[in-house]
This record gives C-alpha cells, structure tokens and sequence, in this order.
C-alpha cells in the first residue's frame, strides 16, 4: 500500500526541488566562469565568448538537473561528498591555525579576512567547491530517490479500458499495478520524459496564436505589481538590468547576442523551470501553489526587484500557458517574443 505524502513531505520536497533547480544553474555558471578565468584576457567582455558560455553553461545546468540524478549510481554522490567533507576538513584546519597566528592581533573578523586574501587562487576555489561538493551531492542523495506516484494512475486506467478478462484477472492486474509503484527506490521511477517536461509533440497554431496574449498579459500583471511595489523605498523602478551584453557594436556582435538572449535563454529557461520544476511541484501541489513557488523562484534568481517583480508576472503567465496547452511550446514563444523586445530596445533603438 502506498504512503500519502503529509503537507509535511511536501513542503520538504517542493524546497529540495527548489534547491535542486538553484544548484544545478550555479554550478553551470560558475564552473565555465572558472574555466574561462584560466584564459588570459577578458574573453567574456566579447559577444562571441559571451554567447559560448552561456551555451555551455545552459547545457551543463540541464544535464544537472535533468539527468544527474537519474543516471548516476547512488554510490557516486555519496563517494564526492565524503570527498568533499575531507577537502573542507583541511581548508577548516589551515582557517583555525591562521585563527591561532592572528587573533590575538587582529580579532576574528580580520583573521578570517587575512586567511582569504592569502589564499591562493586554487585554494579560494577548492573551498568554495568543497561547500559546495556537501551541500550539493547531499540533495542529489535526497532527490535521485523521491516516489512518483503518477504510475499507479496510468496503470490503472489501461486496466480498466483495455482489460477484456473476467473481475478476478482485473483484480490481480490493479494489485501487480500498486505493488510495482510502491517500489521507488529504483533510479529510473523518478526520470524525466519528454512528456513530463512539457515537450511533448510539436508546437501547435494555438502555442503561437496564445503567445503574443500571454506576453500582453504579462505586460498588464508587471505593471499592476510594478505600480503596487513604487510605494516603497527600497524598491528602484529604473535599476539598469546587467544582461552581460555590454560590448556589442557590430552586426555580428548583435548576431550572437540575440542568439543567446532570444534563442538560447527562453529554450533553457523554460525547459527548467516550467518544463521541469513546474512539472516536479505539480505531481503532488495545486495549481496555485506550484505557479507561486516556480514564479518567486524564477523572479529570485533574477538578483534585482524591479527585474524580478516583471518576471514573476511573466511567470505567472507561462505556467498557466502550459496548464491551458499541455506543454511549454507557448511559454517557450512567448519568452522568446519577451526577450526579443527587449533585445530591439537594448541593441536596436537603444532606448533602454
């Protein structure tokens, strides 16, 4: 017999999802960060480079949180994050002997700034990997073995609508059903299909005719939640974004760029977010919650309000674009119609 998930388990799988999505992006960006650090000379200040590192981080983020946790034996992350403990065992034990040699004549907050500044390149990285290696191959523990409780539903309808034999085959057919979904511990119960990302089929007339609604509709929602935050302070409606574009000039330099703000940003993003995450939060929450937890989130991971609050609005639009359709081809569009205004103001009429 399968056990219900409490409210309890739920709000402690839809944070592990949540942390899942943060880490696999971070980790994307940050390991070609370091990679194109190695390279002399500012290689991500051209468009060209730019565009190949968002490729590349893109790329690895959703091998991460698409594949990683399903395709890897259990025994792998367990291995790096003992691994990782080490690692943070030794950098912790160089900290507490520079705590030794300087406490006493600079106090702690200095010591631990002595400590940094003296590291070496490799060992700032080393130190921020080994936080990171725990943290990181602790919930992928965590993640690569949560239920699915979709089989049970699926095998029961082809048992009621294909099933020909008498009551008692019927039976054992439903019971064969419950007792195979209450094995999820194998790695393959949790792997994502193409169906489960929103990307089943192709894009349909009606993805494209409900795109350009869905943009001027997040259009009007920004800018009611824009109005709503100007009342406060703290809130700047006119903070520049940094879209890590900044050295664009020719024709082909804007080639490159909008191919990865137009093309290759709204095809990653959506596939994390309203393709994977969305789909993860919606097999055990309502609609509501899971559009409110994927929006905060992706307005998050923006890093500024007035950006974030737009973004939220827009997500908003987009996981109700894939409850209306079944798939994300309509948020994918509509992203891509939002990233290519914005791309026209930014390099075109250079407005903004």
């Amino acid at each position: 017999m399968t056990q219900k998930k409490t409210p309890t388990h739920q709000i402690a799988y839809a944070i592990l999802l949540t942390i899942w999505v943060f880490l696999g992006i971070f980790f994307g960006q940050i390991f070609f960060s370091l990679i194109f650090a190695l390279i002399p000379g500012n290689l991500l200040e051209q468009s060209v480079w730019a565009t190949v590192y968002s490729a590349l981080s893109y790329s690895l983020s959703l091998f991460i949180i698409l594949y990683f946790p399903y395709k890897f034996p259990r025994r792998l992350p367990l291995a790096t994050l003992i691994l990782s403990a080490i690692i943070l065992l030794y950098y912790l034990f160089i900290l507490i002997q520079y705590f030794y040699l300087y406490l006493s004549d600079y106090g702690i907050g200095q010591s631990l700034d002595s400590f940094w500044r003296n590291f070496t390149f490799m060992g700032q990285l080393g130190f921020i990997l080994a936080i990171f290696g725990i943290i990181f191959n602790a919930v992928l523990l965590s993640i690569s073995h949560q239920p699915q409780k979709s089989t049970v539903k699926n095998t029961t309808k082809t048992a009621h609508h294909t099933d020909t034999t008498p009551t008692n085959t019927t039976k054992t057919t439903k019971s064969e059903s419950i007792t195979t979904t209450t094995d999820t511990n194998s790695s393959d119960s949790a792997s994502t299909s193409r169906t489960a990302l929103g990307l089943s089929g192709l894009p349909t007339w009606t993805d494209i005719g409900l795109a350009p609604i869905g943009y001027i509709a997040s259009l009007i929602l920004g800018s009611l939640l824009v109005a709503f935050f100007s009342v406060f302070e703290w809130f700047n409606v006119g903070e520049a974004q940094d879209v890590g574009f900044n050295s664009v000039y020719s024709g082909f330099d804007r080639l490159v760029t909008f191919i990865a703000l137009v093309v290759i940003a709204p095809i990653a993003e959506e596939i994390i977010f309203r393709g994977w995450l969305y789909g993860k939060l919606r097999s055990f929450l309502n609609i509501p919650v899971s559009i409110l937890i994927v929006s905060a989130f992706f307005g998050l991971m923006h890093g500024q309000w007035n950006v974030g609050i737009t973004v939220f609005a827009m997500s908003v639009i987009l996981c109700l674009a894939r409850e209306f359709t079944g798939t994300i081809y309509s948020g994918i569009i509509m992203h891509m119609l939002k990233n290519g205004v914005a791309f026209i103001l930014l390099y075109i009429v250079n407005v903004i």
